[in-house]
Formats: structure tokens, C-alpha cells, sequence
């Protein structure tokens, strides 16, 4: 009887193991997740601005350019 409860208990700490291991790795993917989407946030903050930057110096390099090109 003694060896069958010990037998119980192992299962049920296994049980127990399992059920813990499994929240523990959906509350890392969570907060992976949260980190991964402020990482995008912050990277948009940075990335933007720099995007509108480089586009405005190729499109006022293409008009400088052209102007300079034309004939009067």
C-alpha cells in the first residue's frame, strides 16, 4: 500500500512538473512577446524618422540633379 501511494505521489508531482513547466513556458512566450513588440515599437520610433530622412535627401538629391541637368 505504502509503495502504491509513493507510486501516486510521483505521478502527481510529475502532473504537477508538467502543468508548472507548461504556464512557465506561455508566461515566457507572454512576456517574449511584450518585449517583442516594444522592441518593434522603439524600433519604429528610430527607424522612421530615419526612413522620412533618407528619403528626403534622395528625392532632393534626384531634384537637384534633374535641375542641374536642365537647359535655360
Amino acid at each position: 500500500m505504502d509503495t502504491f501511494v509513493n507510486i501516486k505521489l510521483f505521478f502527481l508531482y510529475l502532473l504537477f512538473l508538467l502543468t508548472f513547466s507548461y504556464f512557465h513556458h506561455l508566461c515566457l512566450l507572454f512576456l517574449n512577446a511584450h518585449l517583442h513588440l516594444s522592441m518593434l515599437k522603439l524600433l519604429r520610433i528610430i527607424i522612421i524618422p530615419y526612413q522620412f530622412y533618407y528619403s528626403f535627401q534622395v528625392l532632393n538629391e534626384s531634384v537637384t540633379n534633374y535641375l542641374s541637368n536642365l537647359k535655360f
